[in-house]
């Protein structure tokens, strides 16, 4: 049975525990999300542009665990399942994929994707995401995909991604026509060189970069995304 939001601050003025679904913090906050640098650096979103309706932003966010591609390969390696592959053809099931070269994903690889749960991995390697010989400007497989790469680069005619996108380095592609529009998640892990919008539209009525933070997609992919923490005592 669905509640109220009055039934629901109710609960909170008596001081009672309350676990709100996505759709009723939704509800409850009705506001965009927020972009989030480390400390001393800067939000460059490129002209005209701003976080969300609200313009919320943090250039002093610290995270207590440093996660790299590198480090999830050497977790990878020694804790999960995973197979080595250097074409997208050796895909045929749910998993975790380590990529042992560069490699470019286009809209006619979709259907490789479609109902699946995937995790493409690479340390050492470059992942582009371009057009097909046919021009489409999506990628968006109907499955959950996270790319977790050292680089990963969107040609700018590409406008629209499913995918979490987890890079050392991201970058988006330049142009001053086409936004983009990623349901998942965007996150650039160092800074240097520093994420920066390169889709400079020249109206603020359409988001020149829209990320749309995607749950299912990391509820479907947590058994290959998690890591299992352990602890001992010796005991004489």
């Amino acid at each position: 049975m669905k509640r109220t939001i009055a039934e629901i601050n109710d609960r909170i003025k008596r001081q009672e525990a309350v676990v709100l679904t996505a759709q009723e913090v939704s509800e409850i906050v009705k506001e965009g999300g927020s972009v989030l640098s480390g400390t001393g650096e800067t939000i460059n979103l490129g002209a005209n542009a701003e976080t969300s309706v609200n313009n919320w932003y943090s250039t002093s966010y610290s995270v207590s665990t440093i996660f790299t591609p590198t480090k999830f390969r050497d977790y990878v390696k020694s804790r999960k399942q995973y197979k080595t592959i250097e074409t997208l053809s050796e895909i045929t099931a749910n998993g975790i994929f380590y990529l042992a070269n560069d490699i470019t994903l286009t809209s006619d690889d979709v259907a490789i994707f479609n109902g699946k749960n995937i995790v493409l991995l690479t340390d050492n390697s470059k992942v582009t995401i371009d057009e097909a010989a046919t021009p489409t400007h999506e990628f968006t497989p109907t499955g959950s995909l996270a790319i977790i790469a050292d680089e990963i680069t969107v040609t700018g005619t590409i406008t629209e991604i499913n995918a979490i996108l987890i890079g050392n380095t991201v970058q988006i592609g330049t142009s001053n026509t086409d936004p983009l529009k990623v349901t998942g998640n965007l996150i650039q892990l160092t800074n240097s060189p520093k994420f920066v919008n390169t889709r400079t539209l020249s109206t603020r009525v359409t988001p020149s970069l829209f990320i749309k933070f995607d749950k299912t997609a990391y509820l479907n992919l947590l058994p290959y995304l998690s890591i299992s923490m352990y602890d001992w005592r010796q005991i004489q």
